[in-house]
């Protein structure tokens, strides 16, 4: 991760060029209230993460209320983070994953990341937090069990409710080679040897932990590690159960490299792993691990399951020149990989032990920007229309899709914000409304949504968010930077 920048991040020329279902349907809400009310947001503050409601009114436009503290610490002074499904909410229940490293007390937890939970209030959106440690004073938040948590999913599995944290760890890219077209000779982010990175003294902390959840007290009981992620494959960037829960999805970004196109040598690839879930006598696993990597595709970051749990449709932020071609009539490039559709039930073809890296993925869409190839987040709603985010752009394509196919309909680029500036997209229920966090502008961009599912962007947008100012005026774009977005009642999420 880039401490000023990121991989879904263009900069000026003077710079290098970087590219950027959960359907538990649980609510406690009956099914006539139904339709979005509240969204949340994150702020990723490193000195008091806080978690921002907003009411939505009955033209969709959003309504800014209160920010609530996290108990917890964010990672925004390490720059943007790349992630999908930050937030996640189960009937009245809101969790939220603190990024940033926590001292605190070593029997609490061991300078890694942590869960906060909170409970929603019906009628007004406020949030109150949920002890999870009671052996301890005050309010505790439950420990990460790894470094920088940054996605979250939850899933009711044979009568349990049970929660995965994908835990990023500190990822490393090639920023400067020197050293010819030689990996471990570039330097990163931090100006350090990715030599030094792939050395992976501590890899454990790159992981994937599992918890049982009580959705009554909504207190969390640590189970075990899952799963770990090399060095090269980098951290994971999402991890999301399949909608009928027999299976998990987890995408890592890989080494990326920030040249424009990115060069193999300088890079690994992304990684789509797919496990089958086991739950036995009350023991939950994963099982059968394969996945999906190609040295022409990096930074896998946001995707969304097809509502068959079949399909998994995959962003990626940035390619090499074996997947760019030029820009179409339409706009949009085509042939590329910046967004893939995986078949899942395909165990030998496209999720495979040792797959041919040399092969194209089975399903290609088309590309979401115009400056290069990048997608970063998605929502896929209910009738299959497929929304991508591209940081870089500030663009928003709209999909429509029928089984691996993607067919793009619709490109609209967020009012005033020309560079690098938009994240997760969150869609109401009624599939009425959409947002868009703006992550350095501190906004949100909001749209009308027509009977096909095309955008349009509200007059009044972007919102403002006035809880992150300080002394009346944007924070300094190192200290907050917005992470995960999230609707209650959680009647249905995209991804």
């Amino acid at each position: 991760m880039y401490p000023k920048a990121k991989i879904c991040l263009l900069l000026s020329s003077l710079f290098l060029m970087q590219g950027c279902n959960d359907s538990d349907n649980s609510s406690s809400s009956s099914s006539s209230n139904q339709q979005t009310r509240f969204i949340y947001t994150s702020t990723n503050d490193v000195q008091d993460n806080r978690v921002i409601s907003f009411a939505v009114a009955d033209d969709g436009s959003l309504i800014e209320r209160a920010s609530f503290s996290t108990g917890g610490v964010g990672d925004a002074d390490d720059g943007d983070i790349d992630a999908q499904g930050t937030i996640r909410i189960l009937g009245d229940k809101l969790l939220v994953v603190n990024a940033g490293e926590t001292l605190g007390d070593g029997s609490i937890t061991e300078n890694n990341g942590s869960i906060s939970v909170f409970r929603i209030n019906d009628s007004t959106g406020d949030l109150t937090r949920i002890d999870q440690r009671a052996e301890h004073s005050g309010i505790q938040n439950m420990d990460s069990f790894g470094i920088r948590p940054v996605s979250i999913d939850v899933k009711t599995v044979a009568g349990n409710t049970w929660v995965i944290v994908a835990n990023q760890q500190n990822v490393s890219h090639c920023i400067q080679p020197t050293d010819g077209e030689k990996l471990e000779s570039c330097l990163d982010q931090y100006n350090k040897p990715i030599s030094e990175h792939l050395v992976d003294s501590n890899p454990d902390t790159r992981n994937l932990y599992l918890y049982r959840f009580d959705v009554d007290t909504g207190v969390l009981t640590p189970q075990k590690r899952l799963a770990t992620y090399t060095a090269r494959q980098n951290g994971p960037a999402q991890v999301s159960f399949s909608p009928d829960g027999t299976k998990v999805a987890v995408t890592t970004l890989g080494i990326v490299n920030a040249a424009y196109p990115a060069s193999t040598e300088l890079s690994t690839p992304a990684h789509t792993f797919l496990y089958d879930v086991s739950v036995n006598n009350g023991d939950f696993s994963l099982l059968n691990s394969r996945y999906f990597a190609n040295e022409n595709i990096l930074g896998s970051i946001g995707f969304s399951w097809s509502a068959d749990s079949r399909f998994v449709y995959v962003s990626n932020a940035i390619l090499t020149s074996h997947f760019i071609s030029d820009v179409g009539s339409s706009g949009l490039r085509n042939n590329i990989a910046a967004l893939i559709s995986l078949d899942t039930t395909n165990s030998n073809d496209v999720f495979d032990s040792s797959p041919n890296m040399n092969s194209q993925p089975s399903s290609t869409g088309s590309i979401i920007t115009a400056t290069r190839p990048a997608a970063c987040w998605t929502w896929l709603s209910p009738d299959n229309h497929l929304y991508a985010v591209g940081f870089n752009s500030n663009q928003v394509v709209k999909f429509n899709v029928e089984g691996s196919l993607l067919e793009p309909d619709q490109m609209v680029t967020r009012k005033t914000e020309t560079e690098g500036d938009s994240k997760d997209i969150y869609v109401t229920y009624d599939k009425r409304h959409a947002y868009v966090l703006g992550f350095k502008s501190h906004d949100i961009a909001m749209f009308s949504l027509d009977a096909d599912g095309k955008l349009t962007e509200k007059s009044a947008s972007p919102l403002q968010v006035k809880s992150v100012q300080v002394n009346g005026e944007a924070p300094e774009i190192t200290q907050r930077y917005f992470l995960g977005i999230a609707g209650y009642p959680n009647s249905y999420s995209g991804f």
